[in-house]
């Protein structure tokens, strides 16, 4: 799911600025992680939001898959729902240097709950959360990494 992301990303765009209400924000690792861009996108079995970003002098990328149906203020867990994943890459010199996920009941935990949607504007919104696992091995990187008080209202297409 994570190559949707390049789709996504030109379909509907939100520059993010503290005057903004879009975005996508949480604490990585300790660390504050604000999306200077954020997407979204509506797929037959999925939502896709995300959005890009600078940690540690890196380029992040972060994505979240929401389960269609949603349930307003529901907790969804990657454990019980196939179409549940959050994903965290990490991007270095312009190329994707590591990346981490939970998905499937694999890796993780991870949670979302959608708190609101509105389907005529297009707009969704919620919080998250998650450990999430390194695929493969890399240097100079964690084996996982924790995220908490994650928040994302984006648009979508």
């Amino acid at each position: 799911m994570a190559g949707l992301w390049l789709v996504v990303a030109g379909c509907s765009k939100n520059n993010n600025s503290n005057n903004n209400p879009f975005g996508v924000t949480a604490q990585i690792d300790g660390k504050t992680f604000h999306a200077f861009q954020a997407a979204g996108g509506l797929f037959t079995y999925y939502y896709q939001v995300g959005g890009v970003g600078l940690l540690n002098n890196d380029t992040v990328l972060l994505t979240l898959y929401i389960a269609t149906p949603v349930t307003l203020n529901a907790k969804v867990s990657t454990d019980d729902n196939t179409f549940a994943q959050i994903d965290y890459v990490i991007h270095r010199n312009g190329v994707p240097y590591a990346s981490y996920s939970a998905f499937q009941g694999q890796k993780g935990p991870a949670y979302y709950t959608v708190t609101g949607i509105d389907t005529a504007r297009h707009l969704i919104q919620g919080t998250f959360s998650a450990t999430l696992s390194l695929n493969g091995a890399v240097p100079d990187v964690p084996d996982s990494i924790v995220i908490t008080n994650g928040q994302f209202n984006n648009s979508y297409q």
